[in-house]
């Protein structure tokens, strides 16, 4: 109830088109299809080295300019130093 499915990114992004604003949760390859797309970017860097296979695709950071930053220390509910960005295409 109060979701639609569709077959296609190019079908997304029309029905999406009614709404001010749309999130897109990963994959990784569905992060990297709808870049083009994203006006607006919601970023949670989290300081360390980890071992993964997937990762937020590279993007040109010029494109984009920050509008909002938060850095946070290691705390009882986080123990890792972690940076929260949103950055809006120019």
């Amino acid at each position: 109830e109060g979701c639609e499915v569709v077959g296609s990114i190019d079908a997304a992004l029309e029905l999406a088109k009614a709404d001010d604003e749309v999130m897109v949760m990963g994959g990784a390859s569905f992060y990297e299809q709808m870049l083009p797309s994203a006006d607006r970017l919601y970023i949670t860097q989290i300081e360390g080295e980890y071992d993964g296979d997937a990762h937020f695709p590279k993007f040109d950071r010029s494109e984009f300019s920050e509008i909002s930053r938060e850095s946070h220390t290691p705390d009882e509910k986080n123990p890792h130093t972690y940076h929260f960005t949103i950055l809006e295409r120019n």
